[in-house]
């Protein structure tokens, strides 16, 4: 389950059908070997395992190395 941590509340207007891109949380059905990737900020959850099966996760940071942009336009950024 993923939320919206938008903290800034603008007015919204009344939603005749929620989906992926109005909705303030969303949930995605995971499974067996899936591999489900996200920013660190993004606020979320998993809800409490049933069963005897075993769950793992895994949790990593990843960080981007080398160059982005573009020197003669003066926005390249050297990681």
């Amino acid at each position: 389950m993923f939320y919206s941590s938008d903290a800034y509340k603008r007015i919204k207007p009344d939603i005749a059908t929620w989906n992926l891109y109005n909705s303030e949380s969303w949930w995605f059905p995971v499974g067996t070997g899936a591999l489900v990737m996200f920013p660190s900020e993004l606020q979320h959850m998993v809800e409490q395992k049933q069963g005897k099966n075993l769950r793992t996760s895994l949790s990593f940071n990843t960080f981007i190395r080398g160059d982005i942009g573009v020197n003669g336009e003066l926005t390249e950024l050297r990681l």
